[in-house]
């Protein structure tokens, strides 16, 4: 006689809830720069919707925003802040192509 289905532990509950957090927030970011991740993450946020409660949804979802949110501006300043250190040409400066 085949087992009754055993429920999932807290514990694996908050480790499947906190990895999905950390890929959606991968996903969300790496999809403002352009790289193509759907394949990956959105079939594994969709397994793990099946089994979350609505408001752990709701909780899980407004911190993937924020923490999204502040790596894309800390990656935008970043970007800003390199920018800023590239030597700048000079106004009618000569440009002189390399040597052939």
């Amino acid at each position: 006689m085949p087992s009754p289905k055993r429920p999932r532990s807290a514990t694996r509950r908050q480790t499947d809830t906190d990895l999905t957090r950390l890929k959606t927030v991968a996903y969300t970011v790496c999809g403002g720069l352009g790289v193509d991740t759907a394949g990956f993450a959105i079939p594994y946020l969709a397994s793990w919707a099946q089994s979350a409660e609505p408001a752990t949804i709701d909780q899980t979802a407004a911190l993937i925003d924020r923490l999204a949110r502040r790596i894309e501006h800390a990656l935008e300043g970043d970007s800003h802040r390199q920018a800023q250190n590239q030597p700048a040409a000079s106004a009618g400066a000569e440009h002189v192509p390399p040597a052939a």
